[in-house]
């Protein structure tokens, strides 16, 4: 079944859907409860569909998340797993986050690691959680984790074996995402997952980078490509 939501900061305000749908998904008009309104201040998103509607993609496209759902298994003899975001936008990082979510028997035995193919530049999300017993012990599973370097504590520090996920909420990497400032967010991002045990089975269903950026600046290029002194 085809048909277009009309979202307005993230909150669904309109859905039709089936052959006979009555919408315009024009510049300055749509359908509205059987009526014809302005776009402007009443909607913000169009999103066409085919099948069922992804509305997990809509609230992330409005909170400024990139996103990936690869649904990756993890573990079971698979000592590292990865799955790869390519980006176009050619604006520079000034600061970034990132959101994984995914499932595992046993936390303290994975470690998470980010990837820019492009630059280069690496950065180790999550070591292999402390538990009681230190490094590596962390008995809980899953984990549900915004990494944000302003953040208060570090992720791999913050283990609750008694909860489901066993780590979740915003937390500092264990190294800084700064060591991507100033990088163009275009290119190929890989979220790879490191098993010590090789034991699982988990999966990797979302993964999300989120960028503050600013544009390429072009004041100290003359017109013949030469840099200004």
């Amino acid at each position: 079944m085809a048909g277009v939501s009309f979202y307005l900061n993230g909150d669904l305000v309109e859905r039709l859907s089936g052959p006979t749908a009555n919408w315009q998904a024009s510049a300055d008009a749509w359908s509205l409860l059987g009526g014809s309104q302005p776009l402007a201040a009443k909607v913000d998103e169009l999103r066409f569909y085919q099948g069922v509607l992804d509305t997990q993609s809509i609230r992330d496209a409005a909170s400024g998340f990139l996103c990936r759902t690869p649904n990756l298994a993890l573990g079971a003899g698979i000592p590292a797993r990865s799955d790869d975001l390519v980006l176009t936008d050619q604006d520079l990082i000034e600061d970034l986050n990132v959101t994984v979510d995914l499932s595992y028997p046993r936390v303290g035995d994975m470690s998470v690691i980010l990837k820019h193919l492009d630059t280069g530049t690496t950065a180790t999300l999550i070591i292999t959680p402390l538990g009681p017993g230190g490094i590596g012990t962390c008995n809980g599973r899953d984990l549900m984790v915004t990494l944000d370097d302003s953040a208060a504590t570090f992720a791999s520090n913050q283990c609750n074996a008694a909860a489901v996920p066993s780590i979740k909420g915003t937390f500092k990497p264990s190294q800084p995402l700064s060591k991507f400032f100033r990088e163009p967010l275009a290119g190929t991002w890989r979220l790879q997952i490191d098993d010590a045990e090789n034991v699982g089975p988990g999966n990797l269903f979302r993964w999300c980078v989120q960028a503050q950026k600013s544009s390429v600046p072009t004041d100290r290029i003359f017109a013949n490509a030469f840099e200004a002194p």
